[in-house]
Parts: structure tokens; sequence; C-alpha cells
């Protein structure tokens, strides 16, 4: 099904190229290396990453919290280098869904790092009625931003399409 989806993308946006890498233990090094390829070959707007705790670091024998952080600068690093943005989706720890509380900038998982690096956090919290059924709302809470406002959005969350809005 989803080999269909990207399909008809590719068909109706061919002058917005999607390039997907889905190696696994792929490295930051590996992935910053394919960057700069591709943005000197004039292939590289924006770089996604889906997600930080599943890049490798080179050095493996380093606590994990080291390597997490060794990757977070490097990627904040990368964004800068190729002046593109970057979206890096990141774990939470099991904080706010034990609690039943939104996720906070503390609940990141494996490193401060990624709060510290990171220019905008963005979190996401499925709203719940009080029987704990999804009301078809998400919040983004804009839990950091060097740029501009922090704050919340509701938003229609259309779980059917993986979809916000």
């Amino acid at each position: 099904h989803n080999q269909n989806l990207l399909a008809a993308y590719t068909d109706a946006y061919p002058a917005l190229p999607l390039i997907i890498n889905d190696r696994a233990n792929i490295t930051i090094d590996q992935i910053t290396t394919e960057a700069h390829t591709r943005k000197n070959t004039g292939n590289l707007d924006l770089a996604v990453i889906d997600y930080l705790q599943l890049v490798t670091a080179a050095q493996t024998d380093t606590p994990r919290q080291e390597q997490v952080a060794y990757i977070s600068r490097n990627i904040k690093i990368l964004a800068k280098e190729l002046k593109i943005p970057t979206v890096t989706a990141c774990q939470l720890n099991r904080g706010p869904a034990t609690l039943n509380r939104p996720p906070a900038l503390t609940d990141l998982r494996e490193s401060g790092a990624i709060e510290q690096d990171a220019d905008t956090v963005i979190l996401l919290h499925h709203e719940t009625d009080p029987t704990g059924q999804p009301t078809g709302y998400i919040t983004l809470i804009i839990a950091k931003n060097r740029a501009g406002k922090t704050g919340q959005l509701q938003l229609p969350w259309r779980a059917y399409q993986q979809r916000i809005g």
C-alpha cells in the first residue's frame, strides 16, 4: 500500500523528487556523506530523519547518551553547513503516557543534547476524553522556538490517514 502511495506522489509531483533511504543501521556519518553528495548535485532542499534514536554513532563503545548527543550535534552542523531545514523525529520517555499528561522538553529520550541543539521542538499530544478514548484532536506543543513564539495549537487528527489538520 505504501509503495502505491509513493508511486502516486512521484507521478503527481515529478518536479519535487522524494528520495528515501531506509537502510538499517545507518550512521550519522553516512547520512552526512549522502546529504553532502545530494546537495552538491542540487538534489537536497530538506532532510528528514525518522527517527534520531535509530541512527547509529560511529563509536558504539561510548554510552548511548553520548552517542545521541554526538548524533544530535552532527545533525545541527549538517543543517547549518548545507543551509537546509532538517526535521528530526525523536522518541520520548514513557512519562507522559504513564502519567496521562502532555509531554515536555524534559521527556526527550536519551539526551538533553537534543533539547539543546534543536532550534524548534514540537511535541505531539493526543487528546483523550475522561474515559481515555481519543477525541479526534491532537495538540501540537511548541515547546521551544528560537525564531518565534512557543505555545499550543489543537488540530484535528485523522488517524486513518495518519494526518494532522
